[in-house]
């Protein structure tokens, strides 16, 4: 198995946030490249809403992931791009800092 490689270039007032490269976040989520494309224009990175779902990690880290996934859809379903480019970056940290929250693509669904 191969070691992952991670991006570590996402900064914001002199911290850098680890997060997991686009390919890996289809790879490990029920995104398509298709949803994630639009929305690729880096947001201001907001620790308050990554803490929001860090706060549900009680019903299971699978569980933040797609509820995260789902608010991403939801955006996009309305046009906001860019509450879907933030929520992005959320799921991309929280894919990094929660290994167990990711799912391959023969255990994925839409």
């Amino acid at each position: 198995m191969m070691p992952m490689k991670f991006e570590t270039s996402f900064t914001d007032s002199a911290m850098i946030f680890h997060l997991i490269s686009l390919e890996q976040c289809v790879e490990f989520s029920s995104l398509t490249l298709e949803e994630i494309m639009p929305s690729v224009a880096t947001p201001v990175y907001h620790p308050s809403l990554y803490k929001s779902y860090v706060l549900l990690l009680p019903l299971g880290s699978e569980a933040v992931r797609d509820r995260i996934v789902t608010d991403i859809r939801l955006s996009i379903d309305i046009g906001a791009q860019k509450r879907a480019a933030l929520l992005l970056v959320v799921l991309r940290r929280l894919l990094f800092d929660y290994p167990d929250a990711r799912a391959r693509a023969s255990a994925r669904v839409r």
